[in-house]
């Protein structure tokens, strides 16, 4: 939409709120190899210099997005408003919770590629599939289950119990509220300072902790300040006191609760429409 703005500011006096959803042209050179010499991720950068220049508000998902824009854009911070990806509570909530096996349950929500590295999350279950209890796989995501199972024999994983499949999103609330821990591992680089996937709101508001790298300051104070998961690099072996700790996620209802809790208090959103609603009011719509 913002490609219309250029054109229609010359004619036209109106406010606009630049909702950036994260730095496009740089997630297109991050995930899909766009070259920062090419004339598109060019243009696409001095667009988007246009656009933070001349909105009235920019909505942003992330702290550090925020931080990035004041110092490389000069936009004053009192015009940028963080409101992450939030989540209906009343939709997306905690599910009965039926225990259907005697292992660790561990979830994988979504793409495999792309801004993800499917691979270094199944080094991640290499370092836990021998604990005692035993651990589950279930992989909800939309690509050909032929892939996923590759991908995880490729990595001494086929031994392991796994269900692949699509979930549709009214079914997803009971699926997540049937796991013990989601993880993910996201590639870390420069436009992933600006995202904050809806999964990990999801995955809060069903009471389901995160095991997931730093891929930005932001998600690395949430979880670690408010204990509702794992902060792990995806590359050391895991030490005693973390596999401990991932332990603890059995049908915990202490860490259970505190997600909820979480989540109703960041991602909620009932207080995103309140923002934002902020936001319309200062700018008199």
């Amino acid at each position: 939409p913002g490609l219309a703005i250029p054109i229609l500011k010359f004619f036209f006096k109106f406010n606009f709120i630049f909702d950036i959803r994260g730095f496009w042209a740089d997630e297109k050179h991050d995930r899909s190899g766009w070259s920062k010499e090419s004339y598109k991720y060019r243009f696409f950068k001095v667009l988007e210099k246009y656009l933070i220049k001349k909105a009235d508000f920019i909505v942003t998902l992330t702290k550090q997005s925020k931080c990035i824009i004041v110092d490389d854009f000069k936009k004053k911070p009192s015009r940028i408003k963080v409101i992450p990806t939030c989540v209906d509570s009343e939709e997306i909530c905690i599910q009965p919770f039926i225990r259907k096996s005697h292992n660790l349950v561990v979830g994988y929500l979504g793409s495999t590629d792309t801004a993800y590295d499917f691979n270094k999350f199944c080094f991640f279950l290499n370092q836990i599939k021998t604990l005692e209890c035993g651990i589950e796989l279930r992989v909800f995501t939309g690509e050909k289950n032929k892939e996923v199972k590759e991908a995880l024999a490729r990595n001494n994983l086929g031994d392991v119990k796994t269900q692949i499949r699509f979930i549709k999103r009214k079914d997803l609330a009971y699926e997540l509220s049937q796991l013990d821990c989601l993880g993910f591992y996201l590639k870390e680089n420069f436009s992933i300072k600006a995202s904050m996937p809806t999964k990990i709101a999801e995955a809060l508001s069903c009471g389901i902790p995160i095991i997931c790298n730093a891929f930005n300051l932001d998600i690395e104070e949430l979880i670690s300040i408010n204990n509702i998961g794992l902060i792990y690099n995806f590359t050391d072996e895991l030490q005693n006191l973390e596999i401990d700790e991932i332990l603890k996620y059995r049908s915990n209802d202490h860490i259970k609760n505190r997600c909820i809790e979480i989540a109703n208090t960041y991602f909620s959103i009932a207080q995103a429409t309140i923002e934002y609603d902020a936001i319309y009011s200062e700018l008199n719509y």
